[in-house]
Order: structure tokens, then C-alpha cells, then sequence
């Protein structure tokens, strides 16, 4: 179990993305709710679906990706979304990785979105919410950056 806000959540806790289907100790214990948290993500698809609203299909976790496999010591960071710390490091990975999208966004992460854990120095791994999904979570706290 871990602390959220004034409550405690187990790793069984259904609200995750993938229900109670992640390995023992994830997300880590050390992850913390995201409080007006202003990060960067790298998009492949159009910005907003057809209402006007994020697409999600640009919030989907590593571990969806089909051409990828991952050790079991990787499968807990491979469930979170990846968020980095400045614009400026998005560009680095954009230019080095080309197939993960052209399109930056900064987001405001909020208690809502799920357990976020700083990785390395600019990259954030953030375990979402199945209920409001992630899109739904951020709501209007975003823009597009070039």
C-alpha cells in the first residue's frame, strides 16, 4: 500500500489503467500524486480527436506496443506513460527516436492523473488512472508547444 492525498490505495486498487494486472511493487512505493506537476510529452497523432478533446491514442503505455517486448524486471515502467521535465529534452528524444512523434505538448498533472515517479533527471513515469482516464484527467491544463 502507499499514500495518496489522505488515503491509502493497494496495488490491487481497480482505479489503475490495468486493474490489479501490474508486478508486486508497482506502481513503485516511492510514486507520488502528481500536484500541478507541468511536464512535456511527445505525440504521434493529431493533438485533439474529433470533439476537440486530447486523443488518447497518444496517451498509451509502452507496454501496448506490440513490436516490443520487455524483460519482467521492465513490465512496471513499461505500464506508465512517459513524461519529460523541459521542452528542450522532448526535442533531444524526438530527434533521436523519429517514430515516437512530432508534436509536443506540455500538460498539468493533477491528483487525478494516477502516481507519478521521477526516473532519471528529466523523464517522469506516471501510472494513470483507469477512471477519468488520462485525457479526462488533464481536462483543459494543456497546450501544444513547438
Amino acid at each position: 500500500m502507499f499514500l495518496k492525498g489522505k488515503r491509502c490505495i493497494k496495488m490491487d486498487d481497480p482505479s489503475f489503467r490495468y486493474d490489479s494486472n501490474y508486478p508486486s511493487q508497482c506502481p513503485p512505493s516511492d510514486a507520488v500524486s502528481p500536484e500541478k506537476l507541468r511536464l512535456f510529452r511527445i505525440c504521434k497523432y493529431s493533438i485533439q480527436n474529433s470533439n476537440g478533446e486530447l486523443n488518447e491514442k497518444n496517451f498509451i503505455p509502452v507496454c501496448e506496443n506490440k513490436k516490443r517486448n520487455f524483460p519482467p524486471k521492465k513490465e512496471c515502467i513499461s505500464k506508465a506513460l512517459s513524461f519529460l521535465g523541459t521542452l528542450t529534452k522532448c526535442k533531444e528524444i524526438e530527434e533521436k527516436y523519429p517514430n515516437l512523434g512530432s508534436k509536443q505538448i506540455e500538460v498539468i498533472l493533477n491528483n487525478k492523473c494516477g502516481m507519478i515517479k521521477k526516473t532519471n533527471s528529466l523523464h517522469y513515469s506516471l501510472w494513470d488512472f483507469k477512471h477519468p482516464c488520462i485525457c479526462e484527467a488533464i481536462g483543459n491544463d494543456w497546450k501544444e508547444v513547438k
